[in-house]
C-alpha cells in the first residue's frame, strides 16, 4: 500500500469511527430515559459485526464510554485537512462532541467545543439565509447530509410533490417569530406550509440534511454559559444569533438562570425547528410540553399537554426487536 492509499484508507476508517459514534448517540437520545444518571438503561453499544447474537442493552455510561473512545480513534485518524462538509471532519466530530456534551450537562465542556466552531464558522446573514436552505450557501453548515436527485427528499415528508401537505407548523412555532424575523419567511403565512426544504428544480423537496450548523453552537454555549450562571456571556451568544435573523433587533438581556433557560429554549425552538430538536431539548431540560388552544382543540381534551414525567417522552423500544432478541429488555411504561 502506497503512502496515499494508507493515509486514504486511515481518513475512511476515522470516519467510519465518528459515524458508528454518531449513530449510537442518536439511538441513545431517544431509547434512554436519562443522559446523566450512568446507570440508565440506554442501547446496546455494538462495536462488533452482529450476526446470531442478541446483545444485551448497555447503560448510558458504557454508551458513552464507546461513544467517545470511538472518537478518539476518529480524531487520530481524520486529517486535519479534510474539511468537506458532506463528509464527517474533524469539526463535525467537534460539533457532536459539543452536543453531547450539553446533554449530559457538562457545561465547560459544551463552551471549550463550541467555541471551536463559532470561532471557525460564521453565521449565515439575513440576505443569504434562504440561500442556505437552497443548498446554495454553506457559511454556517459544519456537516450536512448529501441528497442526489431520484433519492429521498426530506421536504417531501411535509409536502408531497402534488403539493399537498403533509405536515405544518404550529401556530405556537408560527406566533413565535418576531415580524422582522427572516426565519418566519420558512413558513407559508396562510396554511402554516413548511418550506425548510423546498428542493432543487430538478426534485421538489430534496436539500442536503444540516445536521450540525454553527447556529446550534451559539445556542449550545448560550445555554451552557447561563446554567454556569454566566448571565452575559449567555445573553452575548444569544444577541449574536438574533442579530443575524431580525432586521432592526435590540438586544436583550436576561435577569436570572430560569428567564435565560426561558428564552434560550424558545430561541432552539425557532431556530433548529424542524431539524429533530425540540422533542428531545424538552426532554433533557425536564420541560413540559404545552401547546396552544387553536393547535390542539380539534384533539383529544388532554393533547394539550404532557408532563416531562410521562414515560412517553422515551420512545419503545421496537417490538420487532423484542421479538427477535431475547436479551433486550423494554422501556417502562410500554
Amino acid at each position: 500500500m502506497s503512502t496515499d492509499e494508507q493515509a486514504e484508507f486511515d481518513k475512511l476508517r476515522g470516519e467510519l469511527y465518528a459515524i458508528r459514534a454518531w449513530a449510537h448517540f442518536k439511538q441513545m437520545v431517544y431509547f434512554s430515559s436519562s443522559y446523566t444518571d450512568e446507570s440508565a438503561l440506554a442501547v446496546p453499544y455494538l462495536d462488533y459485526s452482529v450476526v446470531l447474537e442478541q446483545p444485551a442493552r448497555n447503560t448510558v455510561g458504557e454508551v458513552f464510554a464507546g461513544i467517545e473512545a470511538d472518537l478518539t480513534l476518529a480524531k487520530d485518524l481524520i486529517p486535519t485537512t479534510f474539511t468537506e462538509n458532506i463528509f464527517f471532519t474533524l469539526d463535525a466530530v467537534t460539533a457532536l462532541e459539543a452536543r453531547m456534551a450539553l446533554y449530559r450537562q457538562d457545561y465547560p465542556t459544551a463552551i471549550a467545543k463550541s467555541t471551536l466552531l463559532i470561532d471557525s464558522y460564521t453565521l449565515t446573514d439575513d440576505s443569504n439565509y434562504t440561500n442556505m436552505w437552497n443548498d446554495n450557501e454553506d457559511s454556517e453548515i459544519i456537516f450536512k447530509l448529501a441528497r442526489e436527485v431520484g433519492g429521498s427528499a426530506i421536504g417531501q415528508f411535509y409536502t408531497t410533490v402534488s403539493g399537498s401537505l403533509d405536515w405544518i407548523s404550529s401556530d405556537k412555532l408560527y406566533n413565535s417569530y418576531d415580524a422582522n424575523d427572516i426565519r418566519l419567511g420558512l413558513i407559508g403565512a396562510t396554511n402554516r406550509s413548511i418550506n425548510k426544504y423546498p428542493g432543487v428544480a430538478a426534485q421538489t423537496g430534496l436539500n442536503d440534511l444540516k445536521e450540525f450548523r454553527v447556529a446550534e453552537q451559539y445556542l449550545i454555549r448560550a445555554e451552557a454559559y447561563a446554567q454556569s450562571t454566566q448571565l452575559g456571556l449567555a445573553a452575548a451568544d444569544y444577541n449574536a444569533l438574533r442579530t443575524t435573523r431580525i432586521s432592526s433587533y435590540t438586544d436583550e438581556s436576561f435577569t436570572n438562570v430560569s428567564d435565560a433557560m426561558s428564552k434560550i429554549l424558545d430561541e432552539r425552538f425557532r431556530e433548529l425547528a424542524f431539524e429533530g430538536h425540540r422533542f428531545l431539548d424538552l426532554k433533557r431540560t425536564g420541560t413540559d410540553l404545552v401547546r396552544d388552544n387553536s393547535d390542539c382543540s380539534i384533539l383529544a381534551a388532554d393533547a394539550c399537554s404532557m408532563l416531562n414525567s410521562n414515560y412517553l417522552f422515551t420512545l419503545p423500544i421496537p417490538q420487532d426487536e423484542i421479538f427477535a432478541n431475547s436479551n433486550m429488555i423494554q422501556n417502562d411504561g410500554y
